[in-house]
């Protein structure tokens, strides 16, 4: 029914239905929100309803046939494995950096950048236990031989950053997580470079359907600006 449907909609070469859209947080504020000004422009006859998830990947439910397109990511420390029938296109790359209280010794106006082994045995206020960056943050301390020391678990980038200016530890935030970072905090990049790239998935069965396409680009090209 999938392939009928999408056949139908390219033989029509209309941008119509309704489109269902997963996304995890930083990719759900940093991009989504562009894509979907521009789809609306260039086609108001689409519907798009967007959820966003960060406990369950949208490579799952994307999989499943419950949303039609995810935006997902994986870290050059824990790559993503694709599912067969899924197709994916990578729409941007990302770096992790350290927030920092100003007056931290590693924040002093001649640092450019912080080695991870600097930092192995700080404070460190992350996001939720299960949570994708949760995860990914034991995962690269641990790669080190060190145990984190998280002693705050906050959901929003933006409270986090808050308790970084109140001295309550150190966090490692998405640049595209960041937002506008608040007076009394330091941002650095790693070194080496942690990365993570961001893709678009969907169904096999579902590629020929143009409000797809229609929202890969749109996505790619919220990619460019963001």
């Amino acid at each position: 029914m999938s392939e009928a449907e999408a056949h139908l909609h390219a033989q029509l070469g209309k941008v119509v239905g309704t489109l269902t859209v997963g996304a995890f947080p930083t990719a759900a504020r940093g991009l989504l929100p562009a894509a979907l000004r521009l789809l609306g422009e260039g086609h108001p006859s689409l519907v798009v309803r967007v959820e966003e998830m960060d406990f369950q990947s949208p490579l799952v439910r994307v999989g499943r046939g419950e949303l039609d397109l995810g935006l997902v990511q994986d870290w050059e420390n824990a790559p993503m494995t694709l599912p067969d029938g899924l197709h994916r296109a990578t729409l941007m790359a990302d770096v992790a950096e350290v927030a920092l209280p100003a007056d931290h010794p590693l924040a002093g106006p001649g640092r450019d950048w912080i080695a991870v082994d600097e930092v192995l045995g700080e404070r460190w206020i992350s996001r939720t236990v299960g949570s994708t960056c949760h995860d990914w943050l034991i995962h690269t301390l641990r790669a080190h031989d060190a145990q984190p020391r998280i002693e705050h678990t906050v959901i929003e980038y933006s409270t986090q950053l808050a308790m970084v200016a109140a001295g309550m530890g150190l966090a490692m935030v998405p640049r595209l997580g960041q937002g506008p970072v608040p007076a009394g905090v330091r941002v650095l990049p790693l070194r080496p470079v942690l990365g993570r790239s961001i893709y678009a998935v969907w169904r096999a069965d579902n590629a020929g359907r143009p409000a797809v396409r229609h929202a890969v680009a749109a996505l790619r090209a919220a990619a460019q600006s963001a």
